[in-house]
């Protein structure tokens, strides 16, 4: 059993890294057809261009918005971290190992308190 959950867990990052890089790819190479030839002049890279936002992300996909697809690309790699965290905890639950519970928990709540800005 807690052999087949490690294994689960493996091929869960697997196709979700597998997954968010294909979104990535998908959007950089719509980046190149969208803009590939223009000419780069800003020597500093300008957040202020991109949406950070979930509703600005979602626009952005209505309009096959190459920013945007690669942004979710991430979100979506980020999505595989925290799942990935959150299947070790219920490992390490099955395993009755309470230290690494809360070793796993505490990062878990870091993560999310970093991507909600807190702290």
């Amino acid at each position: 059993m807690k052999k087949i959950t490690e294994l689960n867990i493996g091929k869960t990052l697997l196709i979700g890294v597998l997954i968010s890089t294909s979104i990535v790819l998908l959007g950089g190479l719509l980046y190149l057809i969208q803009h590939g030839a223009s000419l780069y002049v800003n020597p500093r890279f300008d957040f202020s261009l991109y949406h950070f936002t979930f509703q600005g992300v979602l626009k952005g996909l209505q309009y096959l918005n190459a920013d945007s697809i690669i942004l979710l690309g991430i979100a979506a790699l980020v999505i595989v971290q925290l799942t990935r965290v959150a299947l070790t905890i219920w490992l390490f639950i099955s395993y009755q190992d309470t230290f690494f519970v809360w070793v796993s928990i505490i990062v878990f709540l870091m993560l999310i308190f970093s991507i909600l800005g807190i702290g």
